[in-house]
């Protein structure tokens, strides 16, 4: 032998180890073109039964329908058709069946393993274990055939006849009445595929709901990308506590009561002078320190704070141009946010808060509104600038804007 393996096995020239592969995977006996030195092959008789393998094994399969699934309403506008799944199953199919299937596909085991493993779990008197098929084969056919389908529906579009350069011309003008040719477009049902999904294990290891507040952020929910956005909520908001219970989404403003208990703003408040802010981010609050006050878990808001002239004049602060009456501003500083509960938001709905994108702009075309002429309201609330305290630097809504956008 060369290269010093004793154990080397040369195949036979005229053995074609990719036919023999190919027999092996389809169980596909008509290979084209005759083997020389063959074996001659005898009809297998279905009538003949061993005892040593058991009759479910050897019985011609029993093909039923699949069973009539429960399908969601579907959308008036959605014009596309559910493709039936000729799909078959194993009446006799038991959750220990499966499993031990999807063991054994998932593992890979050769016919060598299963037929060792078949005759170990035919000494037991359990049904489940004595009906196994004794081929390989025929076991993971009857698993592939109980796993359930995904549903796939189909929609006919119409194609571009100068975008098909290999149809024939006949094939190009084929198609409805105004001579545009159409094809089948094919596609997962995307309400199905994600029921599934989240039906699956799978789920079980994923993160929903609000985000959490944690002393040191290490996954995605951590975040502010997560705390700040009601797409990655799952229908989890905070609440207002009184009136209908709305929600309270990031961007609100809100009215609340600070955590300082000799706070005199809160103690003297009568609505109009509360604390006022905007919800800049939801979560639960998993830090230790909640954990310790026996809170963890539970549901608080994130708000930066946002101050009248009379706060801001306290505070030294001067703007030019000056703060009307009706005018907030909002405070940029990490110093003046607070982490607040429900039950410290006042009210039943958000404050309504007017924001001026056009304060700062430079273009005369977008100058229409004007601070004397406050829509039909000029007593309304209304923002058009914040202010980062550590620079003593201001931004207008009009500059953000154009930041974001």
């Amino acid at each position: 032998m060369e290269g010093g393996f004793e154990d080397d096995v040369e195949l036979p020239i005229n053995i074609d180890l990719q036919d023999i592969q190919f027999e092996d995977q389809y169980q596909d006996p008509d290979i084209d073109g005759p083997v020389e030195n063959g074996i001659p092959s005898v009809e297998f008789n279905w009538e003949e039964t061993d005892e040593a393998t058991d009759a479910a094994s050897l019985a011609p399969e029993i093909q039923i329908p699949r069973r009539d699934v429960e399908l969601p309403a579907q959308d008036p506008d959605d014009t596309s058709e559910l493709i039936e799944h000729r799909q078959y199953f194993d009446p006799d199919m038991s959750e220990l069946k499966m499993g031990l299937g999807l063991f054994v596909i998932n593992s890979r085991i050769s016919r060598k393993e299963y037929s060792a493993l078949h005759q170990l779990l035919s000494i037991s008197i359990d049904p489940a274990f004595r009906n196994l098929p004794a081929s390989l084969a025929t076991f993971k056919k009857h698993i592939e055939k109980a796993l359930p389908l995904l549903q796939i529906r189909k929609k006919e579009i119409p194609l571009i006849p100068e975008k098909l350069a290999t149809e024939a011309a006949t094939r190009k003008a084929a198609g409805r009445i105004d001579d545009i040719p159409s094809e089948d477009l094919h596609f997962l049902d995307p309400t199905d595929l994600y029921t599934k999904f989240m039906s699956s294990d799978i789920s079980k290891s994923m993160h929903t709901g609000i985000a959490e507040f944690v002393d040191n952020p290490t996954e995605l929910w951590h975040s502010r990308c997560w705390s700040s956005s009601i797409r990655t909520s799952s229908g989890e908001y905070a609440h207002f506590q009184q009136g209908e219970r709305k929600p309270i989404f990031p961007s609100d403003f809100v009215a609340y009561i600070c955590n300082d208990i000799e706070c005199i703003v809160c103690t003297t408040g009568t609505g109009l002078s509360n604390h006022k802010g905007r919800v800049q981010a939801v979560g639960r609050d998993m830090t230790a320190e909640a954990a310790e006050a026996g809170n963890k878990g539970i549901v608080v808001l994130e708000i930066r704070e946002v101050l009248d002239a009379i706060e801001l004049a306290n505070m030294g602060i001067v703007l030019d141009p000056v703060v009307k009456p009706h005018e907030l501003v909002q405070l940029l500083s990490d110093d003046h946010h607070i982490y607040v509960t429900e039950s410290q938001i006042l009210g039943a709905e958000p404050v309504d808060v007017e924001l001026d994108y056009v304060f700062g702009e430079t273009d005369a075309d977008k100058m229409f509104f004007l601070d004397t002429e406050r829509g039909s309201d000029p007593t309304k609330i209304f923002i058009r600038r914040m202010i980062e305290l550590k620079h003593g630097a201001f931004v207008s809504y009009s500059f953000l804007l154009l930041f974001l956008y």
